[in-house]
């Protein structure tokens, strides 16, 4: 059925009510895309649909760290419902890591330049990052009014973690045996739910680092707050090359611990989850990448390149690279008043190339975009 994920989180929340806001969280999502019928709730729905919500406790202004994305592109291809389709749902570690290092599909967080220098897209996050979304908080909060021990954080407890995802894509026919011949459950399209419902511990220590100070008060704590990690993404697209020809794209990770945030530094999933979710940040990344690929020579590689290409302009397309390269700030803005006043296509073309140069290593993505536009501009 295809509320059984929700459900479970509905019996996890009833077995323990009192607990969840206080030392567990809640966090569910649901998302539909095309055409979902359903007995149980009584559903029909045709279109982009999405839930997302989330219980937790707040400790002196700060929750535990949770993270959901979603995104779907649409290029009005026939199999449109399948075309591009991601999603990431995690907590804990692992959220922490998700969003503190985004766009650095890359480098590795906490690397020193040197580090970042050095590594590939596959590397992990130089420095340890477990117990990062641990909350530092000045004193052990109490339990609220009328609930005892049922709200306790105590480490030293066993408590049940519950994390799961149901996702179909594409046509999923299912029956209950209580109607009769007929599907309870139809879905075409995507359809993923996930649910977490994780216990929220707590210890006492000598001194932690309080995220703020208050005036003329210390600045140290005296109880941790931390909840598992963990991490939950997919990846899907359908690229149709032809009436008879195409292909199926479809990458699921599902981790809990270490485990979770382990995958969470690898710069490979992240740059997975941001050319979907940011595709701005994902071009960063590439542009990253092919920095580092052109080693510490790229400033020099990218200018020779640049003139290159700016001699195979052609003559009646010079004003457009001009346009090209104020977009890309590789030539400032007060210089296009003297472009415009050469006479002749050589001196706009040698006054391009003079203009044209990277002063810093920030400005050689400037400097990539322009060379990879004029490629597309001859």
């Amino acid at each position: 059925m295809t509320y059984r994920l929700l459900t479970l989180a509905l019996v996890a929340v009833l077995g323990s009510a009192c607990s969840t806001g206080y030392s567990r969280v809640l966090f569910v999502t649901k998302t539909n895309l095309g055409l979902d019928i359903d007995k149980e709730p009584a559903t029909v729905q045709l279109a982009i649909g999405r839930k997302e919500g989330g219980i937790a406790p707040s400790f002196e202004g700060r929750t535990p760290p949770l993270l959901a994305s979603f995104r779907y592109d649409w290029n009005f291809l026939p199999i449109s419902l399948f075309t591009s389709v991601s999603s990431t749902f995690g907590g804990g570690d692992a959220a922490w890591v998700l969003s503190k290092y985004f766009d650095d599909g890359v480098t590795t967080p906490g690397a020193d330049a040197a580090q970042k220098t050095a590594n590939t897209t596959n590397a992990s996050v130089a420095m340890p990052t477990d117990g990062a979304s641990v909350l530092c908080i000045k004193e052990e909060p109490a339990a609220a009014s009328g609930l005892g021990s049922i709200a306790h954080l105590d480490g030293k407890i066993i408590r049940p973690f519950v994390f799961g995802t149901d996702t179909s894509l594409g046509l999923k026919l299912a029956w209950s045996g209580l109607t009769a011949q007929y599907p309870d459950t139809v879905r075409l399209g995507y359809v993923r739910k996930e649910m977490a419902w994780a216990p929220v511990s707590g210890r006492k220590v000598s001194g932690c680092e309080l995220a703020r100070r208050e005036a003329g008060g210390s600045d140290k704590g005296t109880f941790e707050v931390v909840m598992p990690s963990f991490l939950a993404t997919v990846d899907s697209g359908v690229t149709a090359k032809g009436p008879a020809s195409g292909s199926l794209e479809y990458l699921q990770y599902f981790a809990t611990g270490t485990a979770a945030t382990n995958l969470a530094e690898k710069a490979a999933v992240r740059a997975a989850m941001v050319r979907r979710i940011d595709p701005a940040a994902g071009h960063r990344a590439e542009q990253n990448k092919i920095l580092k690929e052109l080693g510490p020579n790229a400033r020099e590689t990218l200018e020779r390149k640049a003139h290159a290409s700016v001699e195979s302009v052609k003559d009646e397309k010079l004003d457009d690279a001009w346009k090209l390269a104020l977009q890309s700030h590789v030539v400032p803005e007060k210089d296009t008043s003297a472009f415009r006043e050469k006479g002749t296509p050589e001196e706009k073309r040698a006054f391009l190339k003079e203009r044209v140069k990277a002063a810093t290593d920030e400005d050689l993505p400037n400097l990539l975009t322009f060379v990879v536009g004029l490629g597309r501009l001859k």
